[in-house]
């Protein structure tokens, strides 16, 4: 597995967005996680075994969700991008996003790129493996883990990613837990598995099917193979017995042949005779149905001759309507021009007096407009002139200027005043912080003095322990190397190894707090000297500040008083114009303010606001004057164009009146000629139409017309006498209406008249058509009559011929056809079906005799056929059985002989201590083992390698070689702090070098323990991580040792707290 991206937020310390980009770093193979404590470094870890189990070691069993999310933020989310070889060495690119909420359930989603190359992130298609699928959080978690992971959480936590205190669980772990461990990270674990599982399928299917075999092979023991011989001497006598039946069949069949076309020659002469009796019944039906329309065909041409009368009748009538509709429509359209006229007279009458009374309210409105005038030009007499204002307008711009000037002076005073006192505050706080530099140093002397005191004592118990191992190594009577004396064992020292070592830790643990708080006091006085310069700087660009704003209000001053002279001006020139007391004495205080250098701006802004009321009031009411004024002046001038107008339309009116009466008397003397010309036309056509009562109705039409005629002249009459006899007509509107409504409703009468006598033309046309239609229609149907008798005639004939030809069934039917009554010829075919139908009944009982017997002949075959294919079925079945049971005897051997193969496999796959398995993991774990003892041994200087335990070998169980105790082997459990971290560390090499590096896990971690070390040892230990860069594994330490921040050769992840969220930057 090598990591390529981790995203997380929310998360631990992380509450902002933070990306991880391993690619920065894993160029060096070996890279650093560093940062203050607290600052978020293995939160880095716990969120790439968050992102894959859901859970971290340094909660322990808890697995609450509030534990996960940083305080500020609802919900905690990591994405861990990776790539890991698959089982054919090539590299898949994964991603797992997992996010938790306060409020709702965690939830994790996996990915696994489908296309493009697994380093390349511009190109490529991302794949979700859980979509579609209904699957819980349980359920999923055990997806990653075996099928991509593939390595339980305790094991990953104990070899991949080593947390912080959990070092020395690989040391520790049990002989089986260390050969589990060894197998799940090579790879190996899979394949046994694997192996061992596919046996065991095997195994069991193959015991269930040797057990079915040989319950088959009991069903088949006792068949018997002479019974063939008797099963085939049965099939063939039954063989022989089908092929009698089926000649008897083939002679019955020809007899039932030559019966079926016999009855059907018959069935056939039988349809013949039947329609010939049809043809016969057609022919009478025909006669009658011609006399009958030989009788319709004499009725219908009498109606005929009276639809012809009728006819030429209502075309004279047409032809007399055609001509009176030519003059009625020049006697509506001089009606129609005399209502036109009539209406006109009305309405320049009406008009005219409309004129008249509009005249008079104009003449009244023109007076009222002119005294208004003279009113408004008194009114703008008595305002203030146009001068006064505007130079009052002037001094009021002037006076807004000199309230910017006033509160612009304000201003710069008040900025001053502050920047005095914030300087006087700074000054203040610079005198603070030295104070607090001076008790910091004392702090740091302090804390010199209790380090060098420190430094002595440590010196001093090492040259205790130096003796102490020389003493060790000295025999009974030897010399001393150092002082010369001879050695005797009864002066030895009582103080113990062990116990100085301890003392020695101690001290230097204490030393380490102690340097590291005077680090803190340093860091503390660093920052206060950094705001002390700030403050200075601070105060300087106030001063500046201040100098510059002084400056400024220097020269403003200069320029108020400039402008206070030009002010001055308007107080001696104020009394040239004419403006109310009350006003003069206002802009008298006013100056006074001005003057006043006590006086405030707002004060003098709302005497400045009380006078600009007074100009904006004086100013609105001349102006709203002087538009009035004008206004009522173009009224004025409206008004008189308005009356010469109208007096003037008046006189026009007046002669359109005459004129149209005169047009009127014409109209009349033309209309009652033409009125006369039609009434005669009319009664002329009523005279005519009256001889036929046939035309009654139309008649009638007639009648109405002409009085509706008479009764509009009437009315126009009337009209006419109205408008000639009276000074002024004397019409009303609704008099005109009726006379209007008349005229249409003459107009529509007409109409109705001359589209009745049309309708009835129309009508007469139509029926005289259907008559002839009609006629027409009888003649083809007597036609058609006819011609359908010689048909059934002819076929009638045809019939007797074939009747004729076949007489020796029936006897003899000839004649002639045309001598014979149909009734005759009815009776001979009816004679002749009878005796058909004789023979065909007799016929017919003979086939079915035959049919029944040929049915029995099939049912005895069928039979037959029936027990030959159970005897061939029993035949094949003995057959088969006998092959199947030779077949099921071989099988069983070769399985059983199978069975003991695969039970040599599966116990040399499964836990057995002489098992393949137990071997395999042995020889990795001295592979392991052995690399691990050369790196123990490089960094403990020669002094300390692994060895497996000699007594049993083949447990497991690691041991310590001493060398400075003649290579004596101890238990772990034995070495110190540092010294176990030192051998957990080459255990955690070892297994990377030789096992991870040639898996798919290739990177691993490695979270604090270097704190343990002296200078020494952390040497030594950065000299075997050096090799270790050179090697095909990746390898993240996460330090805060202060000596490993200064190595240059390592990339690093720097984790930094900012506020309330860690973040994180490169150094490469």
């Amino acid at each position: 597995m090598v990591p390529i991206t981790l995203k997380i937020e929310g998360f631990l310390s992380y509450r902002e967005r933070q990306e991880i980009d391993f690619r920065n770093v894993l160029k060096t193979r070996v890279f650093l996680i560093q940062g203050p404590t607290g600052a978020g470094k293995s939160s880095i870890l716990d969120a790439i075994i968050f992102a894959i189990y859901g859970k971290i070691p340094r909660f322990g069993k808890e697995d609450k969700k509030e534990l996960f999310i940083n305080q500020a933020k609802d919900r905690a989310t990591v994405e861990f991008d990776f790539k890991m070889k698959d089982n054919s060495g090539n590299y898949k690119r994964y991603k797992i996003l997992r996010t938790v909420h306060r409020n709702a359930v965690m939830n994790v989603d996996l990915k696994v790129k489908v296309k493009g190359e697994p380093d390349d992130d511009s190109e490529g298609e991302w794949k979700s493996i859980f979509i579609g699928k209904n699957l819980s959080l349980k359920d999923k978690n055990e997806r990653i883990v075996e099928d991509i992971i593939k390595l339980p959480y305790d094991i990953f936590t104990k070899t991949i990613v080593l947390p912080q205190g959990r070092f020395a669980e690989l040391l520790y772990a049990k002989p089986a837990e260390k050969s589990d461990i060894i197998l799940k990270i090579s790879g190996f674990e899979e394949i046994i598995e694997s192996i061992s599982r596919r046996v065991g399928e095997e195994i069991k299917s193959k015991k269930v099917l040797l057990e079915e075999k040989k319950e088959r092979l009991k069903e088949l023991k006792n068949i018997d193979p002479s019974t063939k011989e008797k099963l085939i001497s049965d099939y063939k006598m039954v063989e022989n017995e089908i092929r009698k039946l089926k000649t008897i069949k083939d002679r019955k069949n020809e007899e039932l042949k030559f019966l079926n076309q016999k009855i059907l020659h018959i069935s056939s002469l039988y349809e013949y005779m039947s329609e010939a009796l049809l043809k016969v019944e057609d022919i009478k039906k025909a006669q009658k149905e011609i006399s009958a329309l030989q009788n319709q065909k004499e009725i219908l041409s009498n109606s005929i001759i009276i639809t012809k009368r009728r006819k030429e009748d209502i075309e004279k009538a047409r032809y007399t309507l055609d001509k009176i509709t030519d003059d009625f429509d020049h006697f509506f359209q001089m009606m129609e021009m005399a209502f036109r006229a009539t209406s006109e007279i009305f309405e320049l009458s009406y008009q005219k007096k409309s004129k008249e009374k509009e005249l008079q309210i104009l003449k009244e409105n023109i007076s009222s407009v002119q005294v208004k005038i003279q009113n408004l030009e008194q009114e703008i007499k008595k305002l203030p002139s146009v001068d006064s204002l505007r130079f009052l307008d002037q001094f009021l711009r002037k006076l807004s200027d000199f309230q910017v000037f006033k509160r612009e002076e304000e201003i710069l005073l008040k900025n001053i005043n502050e920047l005095k006192g914030k300087i006087n505050e700074s000054l203040k706080e610079r005198e603070d912080f030295d104070k607090k530099i001076v008790v910091l140093l004392r702090k740091k002397e302090e804390l010199e003095k209790e380090i060098q005191g420190l430094n002595e004592k440590i010196e001093h118990l090492k040259i205790n322990h130096s003796a102490l191992l020389i003493r060790q190594s000295i025999k009974e009577g030897e010399k001393c190397p150092v002082c010369g004396n001879i050695y005797h064992r009864s002066f030895e020292s009582q103080l113990d190894e062990k116990q100085i070592i301890q003392n020695i830790q101690s001290l230097s643990a204490g030393k380490e707090k102690l340097e590291e708080g005077k680090r803190a006091v340093e860091k503390e006085i660093s920052v206060l000297e950094g705001k002390k310069s700030e403050k200075e700087k601070h105060i300087e660009r106030m001063k500046e500040e201040l100098e510059y704003n002084e400056k400024d209000y220097r020269e403003f001053k200069k320029r108020f008083e400039d402008f206070k002279k030009e002010i001055h001006k308007y107080d001696v020139n104020l009394k040239a114009y004419e403006l109310p007391p009350y006003i003069l004495d206002k802009i008298s205080e006013i100056f006074e303010l001005v003057f006043d250098p006590f006086c405030s701006s707002d004060f003098i802004k709302k005497e400045i606001k009380n006078l600009d009321e007074y100009l904006k009031h004086s100013q609105d009411t001349f102006n709203r004057s002087r538009e009035e004024l004008e206004k009522e002046k173009i009224r004025e001038k409206e008004f008189s164009t308005a009356i010469s107008n109208i007096e003037k339309n008046i006189t026009e009116i007046s002669d359109k009146i005459s004129a149209r009466k005169k047009d009127l008397g014409e109209l009349k003397e033309n209309l009652s000629l033409l009125y006369r010309k039609i009434s005669d036309s009319f009664v002329e056509l009523y005279d005519f139409l009256q001889k036929d009562s046939y035309f009654a109705q139309i008649s009638s039409y007639i009648e109405r017309t002409l009085k509706s005629l008479q009764e509009l002249i009437g009315v126009f009459n009337e009209i006419f006498k109205k408008i000639d006899n009276e000074k002024e007509p004397s019409l009303s509107r609704e008099f005109l209406k009726n006379f209007e409504n008349l005229l249409i409703f003459n107009k529509k009468i007409f109409s109705e008249t001359k589209k009745k006598i049309d309708d009835f033309y129309l009508k007469v046309l139509e029926i005289a058509r259907q008559e002839d239609l009609k006629l027409k229609d009888i003649e083809n149907e007597i036609e058609k009559l006819n011609s359908k008798i010689n048909d059934s005639k002819k076929v009638i004939y045809d019939i007797m011929k074939v009747l004729e030809k076949n007489s020796d069934l029936f006897g003899d039917v000839n004649g002639n056809l045309h001598s014979y009554q149909m009734e005759d010829v009815e009776e001979k075919i009816k004679r002749a079906k009878e005796k058909l139908e004789k023979i065909r009944d007799d016929d017919e009982k003979k086939r079915d005799t035959i049919e029944s017997q040929i049915s029995d002949i099939d049912r005895k075959i069928d039979e037959l056929i029936y027990q030959k294919a159970t005897i061939q079925k029993e035949i094949e079945t003995l057959e088969r059985n006998l092959g199947e049971r030779r077949k099921l005897e071989e099988e069983t051997r070769k399985l059983e002989d199978e069975l003991k193969i695969l039970d040599i496999i599966n116990k040399d796959f499964g836990n057995d201590p002489l098992s393949f398995k137990k071997h395999l993991s042995d020889y990795f774990l001295e592979k392991v083992i052995s690399y691990a003892s050369r790196i123990f041994k490089e960094i403990t200087r020669g002094r300390y390698s692994f060895e497996l335990d000699p007594s049993d070998r083949k447990s497991g169980a690691i041991k310590i070689k001493d060398a400075f105790y003649d290579g004596k082997l101890r238990d772990s459990q034995s070495l110190s702090g540092g010294e176990t971290f030192i051998a957990s560390l080459s255990l955690a090499l070892a297994m990377s070098a030789r096992i991870l590096g040639s898996s798919k896990f290739e990177c691993f971690f490695i979270d604090e323990g270097f704190g343990s070390l002296d200078d020494d040892s952390l040497d030594d230990v950065l000299q075997a991580l050096e090799g270790l860069a050179k090697s095909n594994i990746y390898l993240g330490v996460i330090t805060h040792v202060e000596s490993m921040k200064k190595l240059g050769y390592f990339s690093k992840i720097i984790v930094e707290k900012y506020e309330s969220s860690s973040r994180i930057r490169y150094e490469i």
